[in-house]
């Protein structure tokens, strides 16, 4: 497990902690460590996928406080998935992470709904899919972001080599 994924979800639970509420988009916060867990699990291979989400899901069910539980299973369950996409799909296509996003929240939102229902399925349902397009462009930001510091790292580098 790469300790940089760690950290970063680290950071995102306390930034989630911590964000206020204006950043919501039609009264839905962004799951900011669903979001760096896709990144990262993106990145990663399915096992390293499922072990990023099972660390998110204990740091978003403590952050939370309640349904523990849930929140590893659907955590771990995603991790792996995109682990899974990562294998089988990644490229140097922006799409495949912005897509990959929006199915995989999509995904961990259905399964929390399946393991803990709430009342009102339509209005749920709608909060997934606002959800799931706000994790889709922070994942696009971060996959961006990353990108280009990997660039800077590559041309240090080559420059260093010379």
């Amino acid at each position: 497990m790469k300790y940089a994924s760690v950290a970063a979800l680290v950071l995102a639970a306390a930034a989630q902690g911590l964000y206020p509420s204006s950043l919501s988009a039609y009264g839905v916060r962004p799951d900011l460590i669903l979001v760096v867990l896709i990144w990262a699990s993106l990145r990663a291979d399915p096992v390293e996928g499922a072990f990023l989400g099972f660390f998110a899901g204990l740091l978003h069910g403590s952050l939370v406080g309640m349904k523990l539980g849930t929140f590893v299973a659907t955590r771990t369950i995603v991790g792996c998935l995109a682990g899974s996409v990562t294998i089988r799909l990644f490229g140097e296509n922006p799409l495949v992470p912005v897509v990959s996003a929006l199915a995989l929240t999509a995904v961990a939102d259905v399964l929390f709904l399946l393991l803990s229902p709430v009342a009102g399925l339509l209005s749920s349902l709608r909060l997934i899919l606002i959800e799931a397009g706000y994790n889709a462009v922070l994942v696009l930001i971060l996959t961006f972001v990353s990108a280009q510091l990997e660039l800077r790292r590559r041309i240090r580098l080559a420059q260093s080599r010379f």
